[in-house]
C-alpha cells in the first residue's frame, strides 16, 4: 500500500508522484516524530507498536531512499568501472553459489588471482573483453584436455604441435593442418598436369561487363597459358578492369573430394570476394556452395580459400549428391586508386585441392620396386646432362644446337631391341631398318639401295667403287675393258669390203662339198646344226692362215 495514500496528519508524508522534497507536516512536527523514533517510545514492553507515527516514518524514510536510489541509478549512473562490474559478479557469484564451489570455501570466486582455480563455469558463457595471460612464458595457460574448440577465426601462435593421443582418425574430408604436410600428394591440388588433367577444356574462363550483361566465355587464352595458369602460377589470365564478376570453371578429372580454391594472384590495389559454386550431377543445376562477404587482396600473394566437402565426379549423370565442376566466382572492388586504379586484377594460378587420394601432387613416385616413376616428362635444359652409371659413363644432353648420346666409359654402346630396329628421321622415313633374325636395308630419301641377305648383298641401282675387289683394281680394270670395247669391230677385217654380206650369202654345208646353196633357206641335218652352234660361238676375231678359234678347239675355213 502506497504511503502517499494513507491521510495521517502526524506522519511524515512524501506525495507519490510529486516533488521529493514536498511535505504535509511541519519540519518541526518531524523533529518530534524522529526524536519519539530515537527513543523508542513508539516499541511497547511486549514489543508492539506503542504509536504508529514513529514505524511509519521509518517505513517511509526507507522507502525515500530506495526510490532515491532507483533514481540515481537511472538518471545520473551511465558506466560502471571494471573493477565495479567484477565486484557486482563476484557477488552475483557468491549469492548463487554453482554447485562446484566448495563448501570449506564460499569465497572461492572472489580469492585472489593466486587461486589454483578461480575462472569455472557450468554452462555456455559468452564475454566480449580479452581473457589475457599474466603467468610466465611458455607455462601452461589453457589446458582442455580432451575439449575442442569450435568456430575460431584464427589462431596466432609460435609453434603448433600435434597431440600423440594414440586415437585413430579417418581423415577423409576432414584433415587437419598435420595430416596435410604429412600426406601431401593426397591433400594436394587435383587440377593440375602432373594428375593427367590434361584435358585443357575443362579449364574455362566467364566475365561479365555489367550486372545485366550475359557471360561471356573468354577463349583468348591459349593451351600454354592454360597450363601455366594450372601448373607453374605464371600465366597472363586477368579479370580486365571495372568488368563486375568473373569465373573461373574446372571439370572434375576422375573422382575426388575437393575442399579448397589456392591461387596465385595480385589484386594491383583492388580487393575481391571469392565464391565457390558447384554444378550437380543429376540435373546440371549450378548451387551456390560458398556465400562469404568478406574481400581478400593481395600485391601479389596467395588466396586460399577452404570449404566444406565437394563430391567431385567426372562422369556421374544421375546423383543429386554428386557434382561434375566447381566454379570460383570473384566479385572485384575497382579501387580507383590514382596510380593502381586502371590496372586489371593478374591470375597467375589457381587450382581445386582434394582429400581423396585420387591422382598425385607430384610428377614422380617410387613403386613398390624402389624404382623411381615419372607421369610426366623430365626436361632438361640445354647443356644439362643426364648421366647414367657410377663414373657418369653415359651421358644423354642437348648443346643447344645438336643432342648426343656420349659413352665415354671402358665398354662399348650396345643398343638393343628384342624385335626390329629402325633409326628414322623426325618424318619418320627409313634411315636403317634391321629385322630380327634377318635382313639390314639401307636407305637413300626413304627408298632401300642396299640389302644384305643370306648369300651376300643385293643392291638396287649403280654400284661405284673405288679401290680393289679381291686385290682387283677395279677402276684399272675397268679402264681396261672400256678400251676393248671401243677397239672391238664386230665385222671381221678379212670380210670383203665389196660383199659385206658376206657371212650370211649361201652357205655349202658338207665336209667336201663345195656346192652352193640358192635362196636363203637351208635344210640341214643334225650334225650340221652342231657345225652350225659352233661357228655361232666363234670370236670376232681370225686367227694366223684363216683359222678361227673358241672354247671348243679351232676350225679351218678354206
Amino acid at each position: 500500500m502506497a504511503l502517499g495514500d494513507r491521510k495521517i496528519p502526524e506522519v511524515f508524508n512524501k506525495k507519490t508522484g510529486g516533488s521529493k522534497d514536498a511535505r504535509s507536516i511541519t519540519s518541526a512536527r518531524e523533529l518530534e516524530i524522529k526524536a519519539e523514533y530515537d527513543a523508542g517510545v513508539h516499541v511497547a514492553d511486549d514489543g508492539l507498536f506503542n504509536t504508529i507515527a514513529p514505524a511509519l516514518y521509518a517505513i517511509q524514510k526507507l522507502s525515500e531512499d530506495i526510490d532515491e536510489l532507483r533514481r540515481y541509478i537511472t538518471a545520473e549512473i551511465t558506466s560502471i568501472t571494471s573493477s565495479q562490474a567484477s565486484a557486482i559478479t563476484a557477488n552475483t557469484a557468491k549469492r548463487t553459489s554453482p554447485t562446484w564451489v566448495p563448501s570449506s570455501n564460499p569465497s572461492y570466486l572472489t580469492s585472489s588471482s593466486t587461486q589454483s582455480k578461480y575462472l569455472r563455469s557450468d554452462a555456455d558463457d559468452s564475454w566480449t573483453g580479452r581473457l589475457t595471460w599474466a603467468g610466465t612464458d611458455y607455462a601452461d595457460g589453457i589446458n582442455m584436455s580432451l575439449g575442442n574448440i569450435n568456430d575460431a577465426h584464427y589462431v596466432d601462435a609460435n609453434e603448433y604441435r600435434q597431440r600423440l593421443s594414440g586415437r585413430p582418425r579417418n581423415n577423409l574430408g576432414d584433415p587437419t593442418v598435420t595430416e596435410m604436410a604429412l600426406f601431401e600428394e593426397q591433400f594436394g591440388p587435383k587440377t593440375t598436369l602432373a594428375n593427367d588433367y590434361d584435358d585443357l577444356s575443362d579449364l574455362t574462363f566467364w566475365g561479365q561487363e555489367t550486372s545485366s550483361s550475359d557471360w561471356v566465355e573468354i577463349t583468348s587464352y591459349s593451351d600454354t597459358q592454360k597450363r601455366r595458369f594450372l601448373r607453374t602460377n605464371n600465366s597472363t589470365v586477368v579479370i580486365p578492369n571495372t568488368y563486375y564478376k568473373f569465373r573461373v570453371e574446372f571439370k572434375a578429372r576422375s573422382y575426388t573430394f575437393a575442399n579448397a580454391v589456392y591461387m596465385y594472384w595480385s589484386s594491383q590495389s583492388h580487393n575481391s570476394q571469392v565464391n565457390v559454386w558447384k554444378k550437380r550431377c543429376s540435373d546440371g543445376t549450378w548451387l551456390q556452395h560458398t556465400s562469404e562477404t568478406n574481400t581478400i587482396s593481395s600485391w601479389p600473394g596467395h588466396g586460399w580459400v577452404p570449404f566444406s566437402n565437394i563430391p567431385w565426379h567426372e562422369t556421374n549423370t544421375t546423383s543429386t549428391g554428386h557434382f561434375t565442376h566447381i566454379r570460383v566466382e570473384l566479385t572485384p572492388n575497382w579501387s580507383g586508386h590514382a596510380t593502381y586504379g586502371s590496372r586489371p586484377i593478374a591470375l597467375y594460378g589457381m587450382q581445386i585441392w582434394g582429400g581423396y587420394p585420387k591422382g598425385r601432387r607430384t610428377p614422380h613416385y617410387y613403386d613398390e620396386n624402389g624404382e623411381f616413376n615419372f607421369l610426366k616428362d623430365a626436361h632438361l635444359q640445354d647443356g644439362k646432362f643426364l648421366k647414367l652409371g657410377t663414373g657418369s659413363d653415359l651421358k644423354l644432353y642437348h648443346d643447344g644446337s645438336n643432342s648426343y648420346i656420349d659413352e665415354s666409359g671402358t665398354g662399348i654402346l650396345i643398343i638393343k631391341s628384342s624385335n626390329n630396329l629402325a633409326l628414322r628421321s623426325a618424318t619418320d622415313e627409313n634411315y636403317i631398318y634391321c629385322t630380327s633374325n634377318g635382313n639390314v636395308r639401307l636407305y637413300y630419301d626413304n627408298a632401300q639401295k642396299l640389302e644384305t641377305a643370306s648369300g651376300g648383298i643385293n643392291i638396287t641401282g649403280n654400284l661405284a667403287v673405288t679401290g680393289t675387289i679381291d686385290s682387283r683394281d677395279v677402276a684399272t680394270d675397268g679402264t681396261k675393258l672400256d678400251t676393248i670395247a671401243t677397239n672391238a669391230d664386230v665385222t671381221p677385217s678379212w670380210v670383203p669390203s665389196s660383199d659385206p654380206g658376206y657371212g650370211t650369202s649361201n652357205l655349202a654345208l658338207g665336209t667336201t662339198s663345195t656346192t652352193a646353196l640358192a635362196g636363203d633357206t637351208v635344210t640341214i641335218t643334225t650334225a650340221q646344226a652342231a657345225i652350225l652352234t659352233n661357228l655361232a660361238n666363234l670370236p670376232t676375231r681370225r686367227g694366223a692362215s684363216g683359222t678361227f678359234w673358241n672354247n671348243r678347239g679351232m676350225v679351218a675355213v678354206s
